[in-house]
């Protein structure tokens, strides 16, 4: 089997609130009804409130609102503040810091709690492109305080693969772990954030046990597949049973959930020698979960390094140079060029051979 990238296609169908060109139009919402994808409905009022669970609506003043499961929901679009605005054009730039500024002004200036919480999945968005689990951290627990339910869950920062130390991402998390007034998905990333700690790691593992019994699987599995990162860290041989119960875990997930998880199948693969099959978990990663962009971009790279372990040296080179391009401000990047350069010296040493 021959891993290419050409070979994998990712379609992703996302629900975002839309600017309007006149402020004083009301919320147009397109809903499919019990989620009837032959039949769509357009509403026109003002939406007073849209949950991961609910959309409400009141088409008239003085009329009763109307409520939707967020499920049927297909398109919203609404007035957006100008900070709003310049925050999606920036983003879309890659302007992340200018982003960031106008997203932060954009949510002290709006006054619906549903949209500010539209403007904070964005904000955790932005700190996941520079790499900042501190304030991703942070922005998405105040969402899911307001929001248990979020649609946009998948956006959870939880950690992978072993980090530097960082004293402001280690207090914060403390305080979230020690708390069990806390939701549980903040919890869940106190305790991912502190797996490896030497004072809290302990704790950190008895809280993912306890997260894992959660009635919210979304949260019950994540935790579930944290305590991967502890058995790999073992570096005994995970054997074909234990393979398979972690492969059944993550199936259970949501596609937008499995980011992760793919990620140390893939590296569980690795320590295996099973190469082939851990560049297909490890790219799973890029190409269907890439909001945590560092992630993304250690997955791609440990890809090349499979592929590349077994001779497929083509492709391996490619992945190099994606990583290398796509997620330059990464530490990734550095080792793909060093990777990569060392690729091509054996290529040509061969060559002249």
């Amino acid at each position: 089997m021959r891993i290419t990238l050409c070979g994998m296609i990712l379609l992703v169908v996302t629900t975002v609130a839309h600017a309007q060109d006149d402020s004083d139009t009301p919320d147009k919402v397109i809903v499919s009804p019990g989620g009837r994808s032959s039949t769509r409905v357009t509403l026109k009022g003002e939406i007073l409130e849209y949950t991961g669970e609910t959309l409400r609506i009141r088409l008239k003043v003085g009329e009763a609102a109307k409520e939707f499961s967020a499920s049927d929901v297909i398109e919203i679009l609404t007035p957006q503040v100008s900070g709003h605005q310049k925050g999606l054009e920036l983003f879309g730039k890659k302007d992340y810091d200018g982003a960031t500024k106008a997203f932060l002004a954009a949510f002290d200036d709006e006054q619906r709690a549903w949209v500010k919480r539209e403007i904070l999945t964005y904000l955790v968005r932005c700190a996941l492109m520079k790499g900042d689990y501190v304030n991703a951290t942070s922005k998405f627990a105040i969402l899911v305080r307001s929001d248990p339910r979020t649609h946009s869950f998948s956006l959870i920062p939880l950690i992978w693969t072993r980090q530097s130390a960082n004293p402001a991402l280690k207090s914060q998390a403390e305080s979230w772990l020690l708390d069990e007034k806390q939701p549980a998905a903040v919890r869940l990333m106190g305790a991912s954030i502190l797996l490896d700690d030497p004072q809290f790691g302990t704790t950190a593992s008895v809280a993912l046990r306890d997260l894992a019994a959660q009635s919210d699987r979304r949260v019950g599995v994540l935790a579930s597949s944290q305590q991967w990162r502890t058995r790999l860290a073992t570096r005994k041989e995970i054997n074909p049973t234990e393979l398979k119960v972690w492969e059944q875990k993550l199936e259970s997930l949501p596609e937008e959930l499995r980011g992760g998880p793919h990620f140390l199948m893939g590296r569980a693969y690795a320590s295996r020698r099973e190469f082939e099959l851990a560049a297909v978990h490890l790219l799973w990663t890029p190409l269907v979960q890439p909001d945590d962009h560092f992630l993304a971009a250690r997955a791609t790279l440990e890809a090349a390094d499979a592929l590349a372990t077994i001779g497929q040296l083509e492709e391996a080179a490619k992945l190099y140079e994606e990583t290398s391009d796509r997620y330059a401000s990464t530490p990734a990047a550095q080792e793909a060029d060093s990777q990569l350069k060392e690729l091509l010296k054996q290529a040509n040493g061969a060559t002249a051979k």
